[in-house]
Parts: structure tokens; sequence; C-alpha cells
């Protein structure tokens, strides 16, 4: 038989002991890590109470919120209804005062004044509404109506000098003339809408429209003017802190707008007069402003004419050449070209080649570019405001000798509206380009070619 081996017993007790203490240690770890576990469990439990409450008092909030708004929406229902009611009554007090007011013109008058006058007088009580009407408020209304009355005294209805002296009153007199004209400029309604609106004649209305604006293009001549040499280099020592001087002698900005004509009713004016950019019948007009939005400069009218063409037929780099000064335009214009042999300072955007890109100083100075020339962009929207040059113009023939001419009608609109950039500008003089400073200065400094 086998026979165990002997061990003595302080061995074997000191082994047992080492186990009891090794086998209590883990009991006590274990016990150790349940009272942490129960304790991360009431603390956690805590927590969700402590949010559930919030989550209450939230839901008690929002509810209170939701009824609150509620009721602030019922009472802006009921506000608005009230103020709709109060409009409706000042309206209707507003009428009942222009009744009285013309029943007290009636009696005062002897004579009563002719129906045109009348409705001038009318509008004329509701400053708001007459300024939306001409575009004018009545403190400028007046300032031009004082201009062209000189004028207008000289003239007959035709619009021709006057020989002998005026006797007695005008059928429809100046300030009429002057309303209806800015009316027709501003809104460009036709013959009918106008005699059915001041209960006048067709051919006293063309007639009264053709003489006020020959009197308007004299009265206003100055606001449109072409500066001197002087005057430009000034403008561009001004404007240079606008650039940090990357376009030397920038002054002005140049660019072309296609007004829209009826068609022609003769087959030999139409192909001249169609253009395959806007696909309709028009005419090009170009526009010179300077880099706060004064305009200085509107070309006559050209039978379908890109800008380019148009800038070379009436030579107006001659007013560039041997000066200090130069002009900005977009991409349809060369300023200066090889035939050229004197350059001009003249700034377009690059070109993207073809299969080819534009690195980013070219990008960075288009860009630059495109941030001073949008004003020109700003002035043509503010002349198209007016929308006897917004829309089509049907006054426009090369055969009927009564037709308005276009190139008066652009010239007074680019008075009226250089009358109205004086009071507000559309740019101020310390205006700064949001892009950012150029990195390399020869394409800064570059003028386009």
């Amino acid at each position: 038989m086998n026979q165990r081996p002997y061990v003595s017993t302080k061995f074997s007790r000191e082994k047992n002991r080492q186990r009891k203490l090794k086998w209590r240690s883990k009991i006590e770890n274990i016990q150790q890590e349940r009272n942490y576990s129960k304790m991360y469990r009431e603390k956690v439990k805590q927590q969700i109470a402590d949010l559930e409450n919030e989550v209450r008092t939230l839901k008690r909030k929002y509810s209170t919120l939701k009824q609150e708004n509620e009721q602030i929406k019922m009472e802006n229902v009921e506000l608005r209804q009230s103020l709709e009611k109060t409009k409706k009554e000042l309206f209707e007090l507003e009428e009942v005062n222009l009744d009285l007011r013309s029943e007290l013109d009636k009696k005062t008058n002897q004579e009563t004044k002719p129906y045109h006058e009348n409705v001038v007088d009318r509008i004329e009580r509701r400053p708001y509404q007459f300024q939306k009407m001409v575009k004018l408020n009545l403190e400028q209304f007046k300032n031009v109506h004082s201009a062209i009355v000189p004028i207008m005294e000289n003239l007959t209805t035709a619009g021709v000098p006057r020989q002998r002296a005026r006797y007695g009153e005008p059928t429809i007199s100046f300030r009429t003339m002057l309303f209806l004209t800015l009316f027709w400029l501003r809104h460009y309604p036709t013959d009918e809408v106008l005699s059915a609106f001041f209960n006048l004649d067709k051919r006293q209305i063309t007639r009264a429209i053709s003489t006020t604006l020959q009197v308007l293009a004299q009265a206003l001549d100055s606001k449109v003017q072409w500066p001197s040499d002087m005057e430009m280099e000034q403008l561009a020592k001004k404007f240079a802190g606008m650039h940090n001087g990357k376009f030397p002698g920038l002054c002005c900005v140049i660019d072309g707008t296609e007004i829209k004509i009826s068609r022609p009713s003769s087959s030999q004016y139409q192909q001249g007069l169609y253009s395959k950019k806007k696909k309709q019948f028009s005419v090009n007009v170009l526009i010179i402003c300077d880099l706060v939005g004064n305009i200085l400069y509107v070309s006559p009218h050209q039978d379908g004419a890109h800008d380019q063409a148009h800038w070379n037929k009436l030579d107006l780099r001659r007013l560039f050449e041997n000066k200090s000064f130069g002009i900005a335009g977009d991409g349809g214009f060369y300023f200066n070209r090889q035939c050229d042999p004197i350059k001009i300072i003249g700034y377009t955007p690059f070109k993207k080649p073809k299969h080819g890109v534009l690195n980013e100083n070219q990008k960075l100075f288009n860009r630059q570019l495109s941030e001073i020339r949008v004003i020109v962009e700003n002035v043509t929207s503010k002349l198209k405001d007016w929308k006897v040059l917004h829309g089509t113009y049907r006054h426009y023939s090369k055969i009927k000798l009564n037709a308005i001419d276009l190139d008066l009608v652009v010239k007074v609109v680019a008075a009226l509206t250089q009358f109205l950039i004086a009071k507000k500008p559309l740019r101020n003089e310390f205006w700064k380009p949001k892009s950012h400073p150029m990195s390399i200065l020869n394409i800064v400094n570059r003028k386009t070619e």
C-alpha cells in the first residue's frame, strides 16, 4: 500500500492559515465591491429621481407657457382685428375729409378747376402716394417745377419757341404737365389709361409729354455732365482709399444695358435691332459713373450693338488718352487693343483660358474688381426703376415722326436719377471692399489689355 508522505503539522497549519487569509481578503473585496455598487445604484436612483422631478417641472412650465402663448395669439388676433377696424375708420375719415375739402374748394372758388387739376390736387394731399406715383417727394417736385416754369413760359403747347406773348392761362398747367410726365416715366401706362385718369385727349397727352421731356432735358442738363480732367484727377485721388491703391488712377466704371423695344414693323430694321444675347429687339446704351454712383455720362442708343462696338463707335477712349485717371469695365470691354497706339488706364477681369483655370491671385483680382465695379450695376437698376426703361419701350420708331425720342427719355431719366442719388448716395466715400488684399503686386497694378 502507498503511504502518504510525511508532512509536519507546523507546515500544514501555516498553509491553512494562509489559505484562510487569502479567502478572507477575497470575501472582504467582494463585500466592499457590493457596498460600492449599492452606493452607486442609490446615487443613480437619486439622480434619476431628480431628473424626473426636473422633467415634471419643465412639463408644467411648458404647459403654462403653451397656454400663455395661446392667450397671446388670441390677443394678437384681437389686436389685428381692432387695427384693421381703426384703419378702415381712418380711411373713411380721410375720404370724408377729402370730400369736405373738395366741397370747400368748390365753394371758395367761383370757377371750378379742370378735372386733371383736381386729380393732382387730390394726390398732393397724400404725400406717400404722391411719391410712389412720381418717385419724387413734394419738395423735390416743387424744386423741379420751379426750374422748368421759366423755360415753359417761352414755349407753345407743341414745344416750339413762342414768338408772341402768352394770352391767358394754358389749357394744361405746367404742374399737371410735369406730374403727367413723371407719372408716365415712373409707371409707363398706355395712352388710354392716362386719358381715363386725367380726362384728357390722347393727342393732348402725347404733346404734353413730348414738350415736358424737352424742357426737363434742358432744365436738368447740368445734373449729368462729363467732368474736366482736373476734376477726374481729383476723383482718382479721392477714391484711392477705397481700393488701397490696388487700382491706380481708377475713378469711374462703365457698363452697357439693353432697352427692349417693340418689334419694328418694317423688315429692313428688324435684323439690325435684334439682340441675339437677350433674344429680343433692343437697343444698347452705355453708362459711366464714378465709384460712389454719381452718373457722369449716358450715351445715345445704338441699334443692336455690343458694348465694345458701341465704345469704339463713340470713341470714348480719347477721354482717357494721356491721362492719369482710368476706367474699369466687365469682360465685354477691351480698353487697349493692339491697333491702339496710345494705351490708357483700363481694368477688366481676367478671362478663363481655354481648357485652363485661373489661379488664386487672378480669382482674387477679379473678385476685388467686381466688388468695385458693381456700383454701375446698381446705377443701372436705379435707372430701370423708371418703368419706361424697364419693360418694352413702345414709342420707338424710325418711321413715325410723332415718336417720342428714346435718347431724350434716357437723358431725362438719367438726370432725375442723378437728382435722387445726389440726395441719397448709393455708396459711402469710406466704403471698403470685403475681399482680402492681393499678395502679388504686379497683378494688383495690372492694366488690362
